[in-house]
């Protein structure tokens, strides 16, 4: 929990250059008393970053809130109701959705995905290595428990693992090499599958079939790889709502503003994990740049 209080104050520091080296002394500082700490601290900062250039606000728009005019901040000035509420919606935008940590082995799997000329055999391997960091990304903030452990030195290791019962939910047939890897990082979690047809005129998503374990009491990680109009998200949420489970966390390679902003509109709550947020939805509901259909680039085109 602590992480998601920080992040906003962090995203909030890097609006001057001073703020980011004082910052980053910080890290340098806690990691001479806790070498486990400033991998953490350093993660957090990487996601702020990576936020900050994502956020509905640039730098020099969050800066002309407070009439800054390129020299100095003139605080007299007044904000408009409208950019104060922008504000607080990129605000909101930090605690609602986690782009993981920025990472070369991430964007080199992003990139590969994107690649046009990229193979089938290689989009899905490089989808599940996606999901595998986004799983990562999502253990991080579960409840976890201590769990000591004598070694064959006969000394005690203590390590934190995963308290929660996870069960992975993926939209077929796009979704399954990203549930693949989430699999990686939680082999025992119980795995459901929604079958979801779109109408390519109304962009609406009609389901056709469902095999869902028990959810009562348990995490649910429902895994997409893209995040567009959130329609199919949202139906399977509110579907899975009426099982009671203890949360509903949601994972994508690529979203959307427009089909996270509709997520959270109509089922609350609900947080993202995803390694891209791309800034269009084209208007027979893709996402630019995107990749272009994410179950034809790995299994081929269908017939319709």
């Amino acid at each position: 929990m602590l992480p998601h209080l920080l992040e906003p104050i962090l995203f909030a520091a890097f609006i001057s250059k001073q703020s980011e080296e004082l910052v980053f002394g910080c890290v340098g500082f806690f990691s001479e008393f806790s070498s486990s700490l400033a991998p953490c601290l350093t993660a957090m900062l990487a996601r702020s970053r990576r936020k900050f250039r994502e956020t509905f606000l640039s730098k020099s728009q969050f800066f002309r809130l407070f009439g800054y005019n390129g020299h100095c901040f003139n605080l007299r000035k007044t904000m408009h109701v409208r950019t104060f509420v922008k504000l607080l919606s990129s605000l909101f935008f930090c605690l609602s959705a986690s782009l993981a940590a920025v990472h070369p082995a991430l964007e080199k799997e992003l990139f590969t995905i994107r690649d046009p000329s990229c193979e089938r055999r290689q989009f899905r391997s490089s989808m599940k290595k996606i999901g595998e960091y986004l799983a990562l990304d999502v253990a991080r903030d579960l409840n976890t428990h201590e769990v000591t452990m004598k070694t064959l030195l006969g000394k005690e290791a203590v390590h934190s693992l995963v308290l929660e019962e996870i069960v992975l939910v993926t939209i077929l047939r796009a979704g399954l090499p990203l549930v693949d890897g989430f699999l990686e990082v939680f082999p025992d979690a119980e795995v459901g599958f929604f079958a979801m047809k779109r109408d390519e005129k109304s962009l609406k998503a009609k389901i056709d079939y469902i095999a869902l374990p028990s959810l009562e009491g348990k995490t649910v990680i429902l895994v997409d790889p893209m995040i567009a109009t959130g329609g199919s998200m949202c139906d399977a949420i509110l579907h899975m709502k009426q099982l009671h489970p203890k949360k509903i966390l949601a994972a994508g390679a690529i979203a959307t503003r427009d089909g996270m902003e509709r997520i959270q509109k109509e089922m609350p709550g609900i947080r993202f994990y995803t390694g891209a947020v791309d800034p269009i939805l084209n208007s027979i509901g893709y996402i630019v740049p995107g990749l272009g259909d994410a179950g034809d680039r790995s299994f081929g085109l269908k017939i319709d």
